[in-house]
């Protein structure tokens, strides 16, 4: 590709050049000829009156008199003023700045230069765009950075180095404009290997980033005033550093730094070293127990016990290091009497974890309902979206749709020639348009992101690190598939057995997150807690966005898991959202595995759990597992007494025990309610816990669920709040007794002579 510059040519030179250039390029529609023409005379004449020898010159002078000089030309000229602009541009007759090259003026960029120097690589690039799933609005944003680092650079597309990229951003990044220097690099720099150019993969803001930051810079950023305070607190971070990973090192620096002494110097600047008087220490400990608002803090003694432990480490240190230490022994102002309520705090935050998880519990099975039911309505509106031609209305699922406008008409959709137009879809009912692509990523992810949490109890940094290399044969049985889980919080990597519903799970986000060529891309996390970035790895909760393959950030599956909820219409008795977290699946997870009879120190292995305590405060106790371990302590009791004091059933009582059981035979199955017991449910069976299914009445099960989710349907649309929530637990339920009678099936043995 060979780059003209025509800074140095004549006006005349120039003007002819710009006839051909944009008549070559398809560019200059004849209507419009002689106009575009006298404009660009016109600009060109202001441009060669500023002071200069070239182009360039006179272009650095006028920038910044850009608005003043050409304000007449606005609104009424503004379209074609800017495509005047951008052609001179594209032609090389001069270079703007940066801060320049990011304004709306220059809009028309990615379109000119791909479609003039740049043409010849414009079908690589929509074939990048295309073998990895690349969205038409981030592929653009993409070329669009493609063009401008070319244009600012001065140089052809295929000289552009890794330095241009890494110079680009942060020359954006001191304009005002950081998002444009990083928006689509990864893309970008896809694009440019694809083209055989050697330039590393990169991803947004990979070298802007600030890294680990030194122990000095962690407290003199708090600007402490006293010297010797100063070096004290570095001196004992730089003690502490080796043996914390580098997140809990910033959160003890805040700690002893910002929340501790840079407060004391505030209220009280007398104070210059850590021997602290009795009223000074009294005042701050009021002070940090109590957030500005008045709020009481919830976890003042985290901060009180980090003080007292750095009071504690110094009388230590200098009794075996008197020369570096000795000079720093003083009375801690945090005594055991203030920690003292430190194990009731502990108990009522366990009482209110395991409260939480008693009320969230059946909100997660409807959010896991909904989830499942979402991805199915996406995926299906964007299939009978695609198939229908634009303008035409169709109906999908007894709801009127319409795909509106026509591609050739959409000025957004010039440059995306392969065909990849957004998939646009409106409902005729009330106007609703949207992004029937985009509602079906994001239907996929949230259901994605539910199911494994639902199924491993993972934690959200753990879920967000997973990759393609994760699921892996099990030493003991090669047969037996695992699912790897890094060390994260508590240092200690484990391994889970996969079940075939979570291999499904997995299976289907591989089949989302690798491209074309049969692979998940490759791609650089960014670690906001310890801040360091990874090797490139195929992540497999990997997204486009803006051209750029990055992973999703753990405040984004939170929104996901927000915007489900508000979609699920979960709602407390008050009317108010439930919030649920990626952590309340933990909660959830840890209770059915013990409730359901696995020991507490399995069930802490499974969770990534140090201490057996941090389990059981997950667990939620419910009156039914209480009844049950009562009953099982009766039978151990009565085993040990004399046999005379349990005397044997009558008869009749032995008829009327046998009796009950028999008349306990259902349509779904058997019911074994406990004796002598009424129906809690009102015989709606399907939601009964006493119910064990006939597994010869699985099609009677699927025709209940049918007619349930018609029933659904049907309330959902007539706005009959109550009925759409008995609806929904009901089909919970169903799904529920399926599994039963899958479990029922898995165990029985194979039937004489079956295979």
């Amino acid at each position: 590709m060979t780059v003209v510059q025509r800074v140095s040519a004549s006006l005349a030179a120039v003007l002819d050049d710009y006839a051909e250039f944009m008549t070559q390029a398809g560019l200059l529609k004849p209507k419009y000829r002689r106009f575009n023409l006298r404009l660009a005379e016109r600009f060109l004449t202001v441009l060669a009156q500023q002071p200069g020898d070239t182009w360039q010159e006179r272009w650095t002078e006028l920038e910044a008199q850009y608005d003043l000089i050409f304000a007449e030309t606005r609104p009424h000229w503004q379209s074609v003023q800017r495509r005047v602009l951008c052609t001179l541009i594209c032609m090389r007759v001069f270079r703007p700045s940066l801060a320049f090259l990011v304004r709306p003026d220059c809009m028309w960029l990615k379109e000119y230069f791909w479609k003039t120097e740049a043409a010849e690589y414009y079908p690589s690039a929509c074939e990048t765009g295309r073998s990895r799933n690349v969205a038409t609005h981030s592929l653009s944003t993409s070329m669009q950075l493609l063009a401008r680092i070319s244009l600012h650079q001065g140089k052809p597309l295929l000289d552009t180095t890794e330095g241009d990229f890494l110079e680009f951003a942060g020359l954006a990044s001191t304009a005002g404009a950081a998002l444009a220097g990083t928006r689509g690099v990864s893309t970008a720099s896809e694009i440019l290997r694809d083209l055989g150019v050697k330039v590393p993969l990169m991803h947004a803001g990979q070298k802007q980033r600030a890294g680990q930051f030194s122990v000095e810079y962690l407290v003199e950023r708090h600007g402490v005033v006293s010297p010797g305070v100063r070096e004290l607190l570095i001196r004992y971070l730089q003690e502490r550093a080796p043996a914390l990973d580098y997140g809990s090192l910033d959160n003890l620096a805040a700690i002893l730094v910002r929340n501790f002494w840079r407060d004391i110097e505030h209220h009280h600047p007398e104070v210059t070293t850590l021997a602290l008087p009795p009223h000074v220490a009294q005042a701050w400990r009021e002070r940090y127990a109590h957030k500005p608002n008045g709020e009481r803090r919830r976890n003042a003694l985290d901060g009180f016990t980090a003080v007292r432990a750095m009071y504690l480490d110094l009388r230590e240190w200098a009794l075996s290091d008197p020369e570096r230490w000795g000079g720093h022994v003083y009375a801690s102002p945090v005594t055991l009497s203030h920690l003292a309520g430190g194990s009731k705090q502990k108990r009522q935050r366990r009482a209110e974890m395991q409260a939480h998880t008693r009320f969230i519990r059946p909100y997660v099975g409807r959010l896991v309902v909904h989830s499942r039911h979402r991805l199915e309505l996406a995926q299906g509106l964007l299939k009978e979206t695609r198939a229908q031609p634009h303008g035409e209305r169709f109906v999908f699922r007894d709801t009127e749709y319409e795909r509106p406008g026509t591609a050739e008409n959409r000025r957004s959709w010039t440059l995306a020639s392969d065909g990849r137009t957004p998939v646009m879809v409106q409902r005729v009912a009330d106007g609703a348009k949207w992004n029937a692509e985009i509602e079906e990523e994001r239907a996929f992810w949230t259901w994605a992101i539910i199911q494994v949490l639902r199924l491993t109890a993972l934690r959200v940094e753990e879920l967000l690190e997973l990759t393609d290399l994760s699921v892996m044969p099990s030493i003991v049985d090669p047969a037996v598939k695992v699912l790897h889980v890094l060390a994260s919080k508590t240092d200690q990597e484990r391994y889970l057995p996969i079940d075939p519903e979570l291999m499904s799970v997995l299976a289907a986000i591989k089949r989302r997150a690798k491209g074309r060529d049969g692979r998940v891309p490759l791609i650089i996390a960014y670690d906001l807690v310890e801040k360091t970035h990874s090797p490139p790895l195929p992540f497999l909760f990997q997204h486009v966005t803006h051209g750029s393959r990055r992973l999703f950030r753990q405040g984004t599956v939170n929104e996901m898991l927000r915007r489900g909820a508000v979609q699920a219409e979960l709602l407390t008795p008050q009317g108010d959202l439930v919030r649920i977290t990626a952590h309340d699946f933990r909660r959830v997870y840890a209770t059915e595995m013990v409730n359901g009879g696995l020991p507490l120190h399995i069930a802490a292995l499974f969770l990534g759990h140090a201490n057996l305590e941090t389990t059981r405060g997950y667990v939620a106790v419910y009156e039914q597992e209480v009844l049950q371990q009562y009953g099982a302590f009766i039978a151990r009791r009565r085993k040990s007494r004399p046999e005379g004091e349990y005397p044997q059933p009558t008869a009749e009582e032995v008829q009327e025990f046998a009796e009950h059981f028999r008349r306990r035979t259902v349509a779904l199955g058997r019911c074994f309610r406990p004796f002598r017991t009424p129906c809690h449910h009102e015989h709606a069976c399907v939601r009964c816990g006493s119910l064990a299914m006939d597994a010869d009445q699985l099609p009677r099960l699927q025709r209940i669920e049918e007619e349930t989710q018609a029933f659904l349907e049907e309330a959902r649309q007539a706005g009959w709040s109550a009925d759409i929530e008995g609806y929904e637990t009901t089909l919970i339920h169903l799904q529920e007794k399926k599994a039963q009678l899958g479990r029922i099936a898995a165990a029985s043995p194979p039937e004489h002579g079956a295979e």
